[in-house]
């Protein structure tokens, strides 16, 4: 299948300039204020700068190919510019060749989702927000892999591993759905978490409404209210509850909270996000219980609280940290 692709809009072009600019060594100071203006012009300058953001990120080396001395000459009065500086000429140069690169690899990714579903993932350890082909927000968590799946009457995607964010574009005509594991999550003009580690899977809906049904065969939806979850697992039939939103949703700033968690569970969500390993020396310790905030870069400053909480050691060595009793 073919298709025509229109040429890029003032917004997509302007875009590649500001990130241009912004990577030129330029003052940052001297920035800000004009980016903030022309970004609040409108819904369309911001979603044309976030997709230029994430080509930016994947361009291996963009930095250097944009600074790089072209085959022609400089200017005279560009000839003697000191390492490090820009005047206007290089500057106008540089915004031109980053803004074509940019728009260069934006049209190959169109191209590509044009043939068949897109993946999406992120590794142990970090996160990334993707804007899909629609408007759609993606905030995917460490350790996530999203298959994106456009088609003409339906926007599906299979969250095969991990936790993600989504904040849908409404779209009547094709519906919004979210395949993980074995279960459908049906959602229009929504915002919600899902997760699905292992053998479990939960939905958070933050707002609006969805839908949640067994993928593998027809049968009754459970709807769910903004503020509640679901979750399920081959180890205990579905249930919902209803906790605080803002821990669900702090992995976005770096955070994991837990409240009233076990110690096991604790430590494996810490675990998720890379760095040295938490283990426990006696299963007997599965079942403490934690509470509180705890940044998930900071895996032995987590162990070391747990311990100075429970009259635990935290004993350090080249795999990661221990919990023991003694």
């Amino acid at each position: 299948m073919s298709a025509a692709l229109s040429p890029p809009s003032r917004a997509e072009a302007e875009a590649a300039a500001w990130i241009a600019r912004l990577n030129s060594g330029a003052r940052r100071e001297d920035l800000d204020a004009p980016l903030r203006a022309w970004l609040a012009e409108g819904e369309g300058n911001r979603e044309a700068f976030e997709r230029a953001l994430e080509a930016w990120e994947i361009i291996p080396g963009a930095a250097l190919m944009a600074g790089a001395p072209n085959s022609g000459e400089l200017p005279p009065d560009e000839a003697e510019t000191p390492p490090g500086r820009q005047t206007p000429g290089r500057m106008r140069a540089l915004a031109i060749a980053v803004a074509s690169l940019i728009l260069v690899v934006a049209t190959a990714f169109l191209v590509g989702r044009i043939g068949g579903p897109d993946t999406l993932s992120v590794p142990v350890g970090e996160q990334r927000v993707a804007t899909l082909d629609d408007g759609t927000r993606v905030s995917l968590n460490t350790g996530s892999d999203l298959v994106v799946d456009y088609r003409e009457d339906l926007r599906e995607v299979r969250l095969e591993a991990g936790e993600a964010l989504f904040e849908v574009e409404r779209d009547t005509d094709r519906p919004f759905m979210v395949i993980a594991g074995d279960e459908r999550i049906v959602a229009l003009g929504t915002s919600f978490v899902v997760r699905k580690l292992d053998d479990s899977v939960s939905v958070t809906l933050i707002e609006g409404s969805v839908a949640i049904s067994r993928a593998d065969r027809p049968g009754p939806s459970v709807v769910l209210d903004p503020g509640q979850r679901w979750s399920a697992s081959a180890k205990a039939p579905p249930r919902i509850d209803a906790p605080p939103l803002a821990g669900v949703t702090a992995w976005r700033e770096g955070k994991a909270v837990f409240d009233d968690t076990s110690l096991a569970e604790a430590a494996a969500e810490m675990n998720r996000y890379g760095g040295p390993e938490i283990r426990l020396s006696d299963p007997r310790l599965a079942a403490l219980r934690v509470s509180g905030a705890f940044d998930t870069r900071e895996p032995v400053a987590f162990a070391e609280a747990i311990a100075a909480l429970h009259g635990l050691h935290a004993v350090r060595d080249g795999a990661g940290v221990e919990l023991r009793r003694e």
